[in-house]
């Protein structure tokens, strides 16, 4: 696959879980949706790796709210861009 298929298969990509994201939790994810999108296992978790600057995206504070918050665009290029980094072997042979 040439750096521009592969280019155009993530743009692809990112769209596809930006909008699922959307439809699911809105432009803005915080709390329990924004860590277990990002793989944390609980907001512990997620918040020692913010603290050690760990955390993949960008994340952010609101005026007068509590918690921390992302862009599912955001989130959906991270994931997409993890995605296609995977090589075919890995694909056929990843565990579940």
């Amino acid at each position: 696959m040439s750096e521009l298929e592969k280019t155009q298969k993530e743009r692809e990509l990112a769209q596809r879980i930006k909008q699922d994201l959307i439809k699911q939790h809105g432009m803005l994810l915080f709390g329990k949706a924004l860590y277990q999108v990002l793989g944390f296992t609980n907001g512990d978790a997620f918040r020692q790796a913010y603290k050690r600057g760990k955390v993949p995206v960008a994340v952010f504070e609101l005026e007068g709210k509590r918690g921390r918050y992302a862009l599912a665009e955001d989130i959906a290029n991270w994931l997409a861009s993890r995605r296609m980094t995977v090589s075919d072997k890995e694909k056929r042979g990843g565990a579940l």
